[in-house]
């Protein structure tokens, strides 16, 4: 089948002109009004199909823009949840991140390319924010298998992504989908529930090297003054005292208990502390289930 090919800005212009047309006061009556967005919704569908276009967002890879130019930095975060970030951010419009530390730069200027800098740890996206918004929500999303569909300003972008959840970040070493929640405070059930609202689980801290990275991403938080000492992971001794299991029911082949810990002790309520937490040193800790603490996700 052969594709249509046309360009990124005689689409953008084809639908701006069709737009202002349609929406024009007093040249259109009310059944012809309707007809043009049945002809406007199935032109851009058509369009988007056969073209395949991606229309114009400025994502960089291996660039960044100069670090005194940010004036709001968040961590730890993936891109898609960067990008969304600065999208919802009225001030901002554009963002660079570094992938190895997992932080977001948010930029109040729309910096061109010309000015960026090259490093192989970071990404640059820009013209993401805007009052307008032609692809609602990337309903006709034509981004590749490994990749999600972000908004921008008056179109949309494809960030390359392993993740299929765009508020986790992916880490390469241990091949991990992760969410960090700790603007949220939930028990150790609800915090399982929501991540199963995402598809994933409460994470399973099964090696060293794994919970030497979530340690460094709580430590990374706590230096940029979120003070959560305590987050749930996916670990548990509810059926059988001290037999803690993980989400999938097996024994666990891996753990990191602090001093002391295990000790089926919490001074905070009347049960017995049954649920597994980590600290920003790496130290895990049981609790009673029914604290509210921050939590981390995980997409297996």
């Amino acid at each position: 089948m052969n594709h249509f090919s046309v360009t990124d800005q005689s689409y953008i212009s084809m639908v701006i002109l069709v737009r202002e047309f349609h929406y024009c006061p007093g040249l259109l009556r009310k059944e012809t009004m309707q007809k043009f967005d049945l002809i406007l919704t199935i032109l851009l569908g058509f369009v988007t199909f056969f073209s395949n276009c991606k229309l114009p967002g400025n994502v960089f890879y291996g660039k960044k823009a100069d670090g005194n130019l940010e004036y709001l930095k968040e961590s730890p975060i993936g891109l898609q949840q960067c990008v969304r970030m600065c999208y919802l951010n009225r001030p901002c419009k554009s963002v660079s991140y570094n992938k190895i530390q997992l932080t977001c730069h948010l930029h109040e200027e729309d910096i061109q390319p010309e000015a960026l800098v090259s490093d192989d740890c970071c990404h640059f996206v820009n013209n993401i924010t805007g009052t307008q918004n032609l692809m609602k929500n990337c309903a006709q999303n034509s981004c590749g298998l490994q990749e999600s569909c972000v908004n921008l300003k008056n179109a949309k972008t494809c960030i390359k992504s392993r993740c299929s959840h765009g508020m986790y970040s992916y880490e390469e070493e241990t091949k991990m989908c992760f969410r960090v929640v700790y603007k949220t405070f939930l028990n150790w059930t609800d915090a399982e529930n929501f991540c199963q609202r995402d598809r994933g689980h409460l994470i399973n801290v099964d090696t060293a090297n794994k919970n030497t990275f979530i340690s460094q991403q709580l430590q990374i938080l706590s230096s940029l003054g979120h003070s959560i000492f305590k987050f749930w992971i996916g670990i548990n001794d509810r059926e059988n005292e001290g037999v803690f299991i993980g989400m999938n029911g097996h024994s666990l082949n891996f753990t990191n208990w602090g001093d002391g810990q295990p000790n089926n002790y919490d001074n905070t309520c009347a049960s017995e502390a049954d649920c597994g937490t980590t600290r920003k040193s790496g130290n895990w800790g049981d609790e009673c289930c029914g604290n509210l603490y921050g939590f981390i996700c995980e997409i297996v």
